[in-house]
């Protein structure tokens, strides 16, 4: 199985560097079939401290996070976003980002983006810039 893993694709045998930035412009892309474009479902599941991204009944991707208290309100980090590569270049994970920050900003949280991608994506997107704890 090959899945990427904070912009490196990692396979049991061998590591290979995935160019950051083409992830981060794809997250607009969709997935597609035979019959036309396929919307992941984004779900959380806080049992395992993960939003989900679910292509039928397969996961396609996830972004794990941890909740923390830092002077009396809850910081959520985000360590790690996880793509399949079978669905790679498809925006997932910028939708999963996406949902997950959105998440954030409605329980009043802030973040903090150790995973790579998703420090890009605030980059990217200055309208999520304030949910960065300091």
């Amino acid at each position: 199985m090959v899945a990427l893993v904070v912009g490196v694709a990692v396979h049991s045998s061998f590591r290979k560097t995935v160019d950051l930035r083409k992830a981060i412009e794809m997250d607009e892309v969709h997935t597609t079939s035979a019959t036309g474009p396929i919307e992941p479902e984004i779900v959380d599941v806080p049992t395992h401290h993960r939003f989900e991204a679910r292509v039928g009944d397969t996961v396609a991707g996830f972004a794990e996070y941890r909740d923390h208290e830092r002077d009396g309100a809850i910081v959520r980090d985000f360590p790690h976003t996880v793509v399949e590569a079978e669905y790679g270049g498809r925006g997932i994970a910028g939708k999963l980002t996406r949902t997950a920050l959105d998440d954030a900003r409605q329980r009043d949280m802030t973040v903090i983006p150790s995973c790579s991608f998703v420090d890009a994506f605030i980059r990217k997107h200055p309208e999520y810039a304030d949910l960065v704890a300091s």
